[in-house]
């Protein structure tokens, strides 16, 4: 039993109902458990497109929002590891803890985020994926590739590959933030 098989579960058990809600404008807006894994299926299955495989770590770097979720469980879906980042860090911290991580892709909330990535571009780091790309360099002229998140579920729509409910890896490496020393990393071994 794992976190993608319980949500699995639970879509089995309250497809219609409300899953989470996000505020848009003002009101407040429902994803229910169904159509947040459709959306889950969508982001997996364009990782995967973008060549994300099991044990591959994929970051994300962005405040609580719907998309943070759909991420995380698309990345374990895929038997990758999350590297959560917290948006408040300086882009030193940011590209130490991708560099550490040895992350291949982030997913970044907006341009400002993305210039953390852009600072100080780790080796290992391919692309980003931004969720809100407003104002966002064009893709060519940066030196680190993105792709729009709508267009990562888009991808994903096309070939939606069942995803592995069975992952027995670590599914999150958390770099707590330090004052002194730099971020020192810790694994979690089990959710």
């Amino acid at each position: 039993m794992n976190l993608v098989s319980l949500l699995q579960q639970s879509v089995r058990a309250h497809g219609d109902k409300d899953c989470l809600r996000y505020k848009r404008g003002g009101a407040y807006v429902p994803i229910t458990y169904g159509q947040f894994w459709q959306t889950v299926l969508a982001c997996s299955a364009g990782l995967r497109r973008l060549g994300i495989r099991k044990g591959d770590k994929v970051a994300i770097l962005a405040n609580n929002c719907p998309q943070w979720a759909i991420s995380d469980f698309a990345i374990l879906s895929v038997g990758a590891v999350v590297v959560p980042i917290y948006p408040t860090l300086p882009a030193d911290q940011v590209a130490f803890i991708v560099r550490n991580a040895d992350v291949r892709l982030c997913i970044a909330e907006n341009v400002q985020q993305y210039e953390k990535l852009r600072a100080a571009i780790p080796p290992l780091l391919e692309a980003a994926i931004l969720i809100h790309p407003t104002n966002a360099p064009s893709p060519a002229a940066t030196g680190l590739p993105w792709h729009a998140f709508n267009d990562l579920l888009n991808l994903g729509t096309a070939r939606r590959p069942r995803p592995n409910s069975r992952w027995t890896s670590i599914p999150m490496i958390w770099q707590p933030s330090c004052t002194h020393r730099g971020p020192r990393g810790s694994r979690r071994a089990s959710c």
